[in-house]
């Protein structure tokens, strides 16, 4: 037990001690330790690049017990600039056999005269510094095996320390993309960083501490990216207490907020997901508005109005709102819509084991509710004061069929052949062989400009058989921009019945159809 005691106060004098050796115990062996750092978030990104040194060496061999240093390499970076360099060849007190010379040419009369461990060391721990205190980082390529040998080489010694290093091997494996290998010399070369004296141990730590700087930068680039993308994400107070009443009626429902998100996307739109999206809403100039399915929601005493191509079309409605608590009415619509994306995430979580960690980062969830945050949000909602929107060209009921398409009379001109004449309407296989080659053509003379060459391109792929909703989404881009809007509504309208017949969701389609309509009446004016 003595004995055990006897250690183990050696043992905490060491560390407490830090690198300097202890007084009339030259024989004593030292306590080094050595921990890979990954930098992660922004602060420790810029803390490492103020000041780090890069480090390299040559060996006998790969074994860090065994094998000896024979040449050492350290250089001191301050915000990416070389500040103080230390380098030394090792007398390692046995031959270098013939394969590390072959590698790193240094021979046995180099390093005949050349310092001792001992002493290299002592210089060494002179230069390191408060980074044998886990205070200035040391990066290295393949780190494990430099921090290997430093480590023992200060343990024979009698010194102790405790380093941090960065791998430049496993940052670069990270953040670099497609590299045939991420040996040091490739990742140089992927920087245009050039070595003076390849596999000599100062050069080799200067190149190190260079991709080092370069990585960091790139990771620091990522991270200041994505904070202004989770700062614009983020939805504004007021918009976040209809967020709280939204989350609020699901929880009272009996759903859950486990993976139930809120962000702002490029178009001022809020979308609430659970992985997916199912709600979304706006605050516009017009009023405030949330869209919902059509078949789900009861909107009888809503002011409401049809919604835009993007916004899902007919399929989905706009209900205007003045305070969250207006929206009431709508709790088992947002309950229904909320549980089927609940169960596909559910279901892609169990298939993909990663997404779920994966989701826990995403933006949505950077602005998850508490339930502690949605009580304060709802409290600060009902002490709100709201101006009431008076917007007349809002519809009171949404029941106005259309636009007025089955009203209006048109005499498109075109050479279509009747649906009758088509080919291949009972082979999908082959109008799906002979029509796609002929929409793709026609898709990408569109986007050139070249809209009677593309419309024709159409046809003959309608001809084939072909009736994707792609086709019909093409058909009516190249008819609008030519502002032939009679054909683009009767093409729209042979699109919608067919796509129906094959149980595909049509509201985009007539949205369009609808806008075509008014865009035509106003035409004829």
């Amino acid at each position: 037990m003595n004995i055990l005691n006897e250690l183990f106060k050696i043992l905490t004098d060491s560390i407490e001690e830090g690198v300097s050796k202890q007084e009339g115990t030259s024989n004593r062996r030292g306590y080094a330790t050595y921990t890979c750092k990954r930098p992660n978030d922004l602060k420790s990104i810029e803390d490492y690049m103020k000041r780090y040194i890069a480090f390299d060496v040559e060996t006998t061999g790969l074994d860090s017990k065994k094998d000896r240093m024979i040449e050492v390499g350290a250089v001191l970076f301050e915000d990416g600039h070389i500040v103080e360099t230390y380098s030394s060849l090792i007398n390692p007190g046995i031959k270098i056999p013939k394969e590390a010379t072959s590698i790193n040419h240094i021979t046995n009369g180099m390093v005949k005269k050349a310092p001792t461990e001992d002493v290299v060391c002592a210089e060494l721990v002179k230069f390191l510094g408060n980074a044998l205190h886990e205070e200035t980082p040391i990066c290295a390529h393949n780190g494990e095996f430099d921090m290997s040998f430093i480590s023992q080489a200060l343990m024979r010694q009698g010194y102790d320390a405790q380093i941090v290093y960065l791998d430049t091997l496993s940052l670069s494996r990270k953040i670099i993309q497609g590299l045939p290998n991420y040996k040091q010399t490739t990742v140089a070369k992927y920087f245009n960083i050039k070595n003076k004296q390849e596999h000599r141990a100062v050069s080799d730590a200067e190149v190190c501490g260079e991709i080092l700087w370069k990585l960091l930068s790139i990771k620091k680039d990522e991270k200041v990216k994505k904070l202004e993308i989770l700062e614009k994400s983020k939805p504004s107070h007021e918009e976040m207490e209809v967020c709280a009443f939204i989350q609020d009626c699901i929880l009272k429902k009996g759903g859950d907020n486990k993976f139930l998100g809120f962000y702002k996307n490029s178009n001022r739109y809020i979308d609430v997901s659970y992985l997916y999206s199912f709600l979304r809403f706006k605050f516009a100039k017009k009023g405030k508005y949330i869209i919902v399915d059509r078949q789900l929601s009861d909107v009888s005493s809503y002011k409401v109005e049809p919604c835009t191509i993007s916004e899902g079309g007919t399929d989905f409605i706009r209900v205007y709102f003045n305070n969250p608590f207006e929206l009431k009415g709508l709790s088992d619509s947002f309950y229904q819509a909320y549980k089927k994306s609940r169960n596909s995430a559910l279901e892609y979580f169990e298939f993909n084991k990663r997404a779920e960690s994966e989701h826990r980062k995403s933006v949505a969830m950077s602005n998850k509710l508490t339930i502690k945050a949605m009580k304060s949000l709802l409290k600060d909602a009902k002490n709100r004061e709201y101006k009431a929107t008076n917007d007349e060209s809002i519809s009171n009921n949404g029941s106005e069929e259309n636009l007025g398409v089955k009203d209006i009379a048109i005499n498109p001109i075109h050479n279509r052949v009747p649906l009758s004449n088509v080919k291949n309407l009972n082979n999908e296989r082959k109008a799906f062989d002979e029509g796609y080659p002929l929409w793709e053509k026609g898709d990408s003379l569109r986007k050139e400009g070249d809209l009677d060459e593309a419309i024709h391109c159409f046809e003959l792929a309608r001809y084939h058989g072909y009736d994707a909703p792609v086709l019909y989404e093409s058909y009516a881009k190249a008819y609008h921009a030519i502002k032939d809007y009679e054909n683009e509504i009767d093409i729209l309208n042979e699109g919608i019945v067919r796509l129906k017949h094959n149980k595909i969701h049509v509201g985009r389609f007539e949205a369009r159809r609808d806008k075509a309509v008014e865009l035509f009446l106003k035409q004829s004016k």
